[in-house]
């Protein structure tokens, strides 16, 4: 257990934080790995000033997907704008047919 009602596991617990005040919620299922890296990586990381380095990590991946996305959605935008008028035609038929068959389900 991690601690008496109404008393705080910090200090008797390892793994919880200000950011985590539940970490039994994970305990069942997630378990904690080591990544090494650097210590100028470390470093880095501890530099941009997360409340713990899962926190900051989290934070980089997740912009650096939504950097990726919207990559990725601009290069099919541009893609999209070059065809020709017919072949935007038919691709706006397909993704039609396409959301159709969803409807249905």
């Amino acid at each position: 257990m991690l601690g008496d009602a109404g008393g705080s596991p910090e200090g008797r617990n390892p793994i919880w934080s200000a950011s985590h005040p539940r970490p039994w919620v994970y305990c069942g299922y997630m378990k904690d790995t080591t990544v090494k890296v650097s210590m100028e990586t470390r470093d880095r990381i501890r530099a941009l000033g997360g409340a713990t380095h899962e926190d900051t990590i989290i934070e980089a991946l997740d912009a650096l997907e939504a950097e990726r996305f919207w990559s990725q959605a601009e290069s099919a935008k541009l893609w999209f704008d070059n065809l020709s008028p017919e072949e935007q035609r038919r691709v706006r038929a397909e993704d039609a047919a396409v959301d159709g068959a969803f409807r249905g389900l």
